[in-house]
């Protein structure tokens, strides 16, 4: 399904309701995670009538970035599908939103392009076995993320602040990783391989304690030797909006 204009109006108002809606619901319990959406469905179909577009694995089009924007949080583990990537059902633990306490939401980074779901019954509010999705806009090489940290993320209160939050429930902050990217110590976590690593922009906000525009960015590594196609692998937030600009190219991704 290819993308309609977008509608800046109000953007982030609905995400942000979405968001809080599924910040709750992956806090249930459910017997099986092939439950997540079939369960979801009813409350999806009555969503619809707000307009927002196509419904892609529990995200929808319109304001995708905030759907999008989910990190493991603490909680009851549970079952999770391991695709799409980018959905929050890849996610055995619940999940929370950035965009939910994001103050003064700037804008969108991101745009949607199109997607592609395989459903296992008619019901396209349903299970699905496989999707994808694809998203124009910018983005900066892990090397060049990692090389940059702490200096490319915003006034850390505490060296012990995470900024990279992995999917697989590990965090770097800046006491992992030195000036040059390294890591600082054999207790630090394991970063991923820069040289197959992404950060592709989400949106930019307006941080509450630095007054300063800062974004935040989807973690993704390349799927295989498959051109233009990557997986989700985590989020990073608080990156300087500045320094984001500074080394940022416009990319159009394609996430399973």
């Amino acid at each position: 399904m290819q993308a309609k204009e977008e509608d800046s109006t109000n953007w982030g108002k609905f995400g942000a309701l979405w968001a809080r809606i599924l910040s709750d619901y992956t806090r249930l319990k459910l017997t099986h995670a092939t439950d997540a959406l079939p369960a979801l469905s009813g409350l999806a179909q009555r969503m619809s009538h707000f307009k927002p577009g196509a419904y892609i694995a529990g995200l929808w089009e319109k304001d995708i970035a905030c759907s999008l924007d989910w990190q493991i949080s603490r909680g009851e583990n549970r079952e999770a599908l391991p695709e799409p990537t980018f959905s929050w059902t890849a996610s055995s633990y619940p999940v929370s939103f950035g965009i939910i306490y994001a103050k003064e939401v700037e804008a969108t980074l991101c745009h949607y392009v199109s997607h592609d779901c395989t459903y296992t019954t008619g019901n396209v509010y349903g299970h699905v076995s496989a999707a994808s999705l694809c998203l124009r806009g910018q983005a900066v090489s892990g090397l060049d993320l990692f090389n940059a940290t702490p200096q490319c993320f915003d006034n850390p209160v505490s060296k012990y602040d995470n900024y990279v939050h992995l999917d697989n429930g590990q965090m770097l902050g800046a006491n992992h990783l030195g000036a040059d990217g390294n890591l600082l110590d054999k207790s630090a976590p394991t970063s991923p391989d820069r040289s197959s690593v992404i950060c592709f922009a989400l949106y930019s906000y307006t941080k509450y304690s630095s007054k300063r525009i800062c974004a935040t960015l989807l973690v993704l590594q390349l799927k295989g030797d498959a051109v233009g196609q990557y997986v989700r692998i985590g989020l990073a937030r608080d990156i300087k909006k500045v320094w984001f600009d500074e080394h940022a190219s416009p990319i159009t991704v394609t996430i399973t």
